[in-house]
């Protein structure tokens, strides 16, 4: 895990102004599907924390990797540059929020 993100951090300058939260947003998805255990190497207080699992954030955290993926692959596809600028890339709590699978209320 701390390998995929450290490739995060050495592409940060390349990606859209809008995709800023992407790191944070990997960060979030991946802890919630695999639990904060898999962080403990970049995060040692991370041990300190509930280390309960559910499927139930596995599975939010594959179907966001997959919409990640998927708007990378047209990012990297549009060869215009205005074009590519357009294509719009959700944060991981406000696509948690967008598709219903969470509120801040609950």
């Amino acid at each position: 895990m701390a390998h995929a993100y450290a490739s995060v951090r050495r592409v940060e300058q390349r990606i859209p102004k809008g995709w800023r939260h992407l790191r944070q947003s990997l960060f979030d998805a991946i802890g919630n599907g695999a639990g904060t255990i898999v962080w403990i190497d970049l995060e040692p207080s991370a041990a300190d924390g509930d280390l309960s699992y559910h499927y139930r954030w596995t599975t939010n955290a594959v179907e966001y990797l997959e919409y990640v993926q998927a708007r990378v692959q047209l990012w990297h596809q549009s060869f215009d540059q205005r074009k590519a600028q357009e294509i719009h890339l959700v944060s991981y709590n406000n696509w948690l929020i967008q598709t219903g699978r969470w509120s801040p209320n609950n």
